[in-house]
């Protein structure tokens, strides 16, 4: 579960579905029970939540800049071909630069482009 806690601060590993598989370890490996159930449906549904929010706050905050929903897909190819282009970093390095010259172009302004 630690490494599960530590993945959700490091970019590199599954986080949330880490920790999750460590409840479903706990709760089979100790036969089970009402509250390890339980808490492993509680566990469930903050996955979920979790999972959810990683997409929706960032199409959300795009949104509210002001920037089309075509920039939002245009940055998730770029995250990928980034991905590939430059491992590991270049998911970031892809998505937030193609967001950013897609922003430039639309906007003509450097600036606020950055903004959005």
């Amino acid at each position: 579960m630690a490494v599960g806690v530590v993945g959700v601060l490091v970019p590199l590993l599954p986080g949330l579905a880490l920790v999750w598989v460590a409840g479903l370890v706990w709760v089979l490996g100790d036969g089970g029970g009402v509250v390890r159930w339980t808490v492993l449906v509680l566990m469930t549904v903050l996955l979920v939540a979790g999972a959810a929010a990683k997409w929706v706050l960032p199409a959300r905050s795009v949104r509210d800049a002001g920037a089309p929903r075509s920039t939002l897909l245009v940055g998730a190819v770029g995250a990928v071909v980034g991905f590939f282009v430059i491992p590991v970093v270049g998911l970031v390095i892809g998505g937030v630069g193609v967001i950013y010259l897609a922003e430039r172009r639309r906007l003509g302004d450097g600036g606020l482009a950055w903004r959005s």
